[in-house]
């Protein structure tokens, strides 16, 4: 983001285990398929930001937004990959993610 661009258009997911089209629930190797295609396509449409978000509940697919983007990274050029809404427990664990997210 700079004066010349003064916003950036971007989507994120918390990788919800919804259902699929024949109603079905979605099991999480299915769903990280999907977010790692989400990245790829964003990518590729010239968005300007991919991010995740962390749940730890057994309806979500991403509990560690870092191993997702890592995933993401090597999938993707261009788009900025971040961690949407982190929802760490212990404030050095936010610390570490921020670290490990630099070096993606």
């Amino acid at each position: 983001m700079n004066a010349a661009n003064p916003f950036e258009i971007g989507i994120f997911t918390f990788g919800e285990l919804t259902r699929n089209a024949e109603g079905q629930a979605m099991d999480a190797a299915t769903r990280m398929r999907d977010i790692l295609e989400w990245a790829r396509v964003a990518d590729e449409a010239g968005l300007d930001v991919f991010g995740v978000g962390e749940r730890h509940r057994e309806d979500f697919a991403v509990s560690s937004p870092p191993v997702v983007l890592a995933a993401a990274a090597v999938q993707t050029k261009n788009i900025r990959l971040t961690s949407t809404v982190p929802c760490f427990p212990v404030p050095t664990r936010y610390a570490s993610s921020r670290t490990l997210r630099r070096w993606i």
